[in-house]
């Protein structure tokens, strides 16, 4: 019989680190307002992509996560929609 191997799993890093919790609650009210959006939609987070944008927006402004661009974090798409209705005004 083979004797078991005391094997510790391969931990790989997000691909930018981590970031820090909000310990404070100083976006609370955002990430509750987009867990509420998820759960009345049945967790499609299309519908609530305006709310996780507000709830980074807000971890950005307090230090809670690196300001970056928008396209870079995934919400290019709503820039080009902004564009294709200003040029329809």
């Amino acid at each position: 019989m083979a004797a078991l191997r005391n094997t510790k799993p391969i931990i790989t890093p997000p691909m930018n680190g981590s970031f820090p919790l909000d310990r404070e609650g100083k976006c609370k009210l955002q990430m509750l307002e987009y867990m509420i959006c998820m759960q009345e939609n049945k967790k499609i987070a299309e519908k609530c992509r305006p709310l996780a944008k507000e709830y980074m927006e807000c971890r950005m402004n307090n230090n809670l996560l690196e300001r970056d661009d928008w396209e870079y974090l995934g919400f290019s798409d709503e820039n080009k929609e902004a564009t294709k209705e200003d040029l329809a005004k």
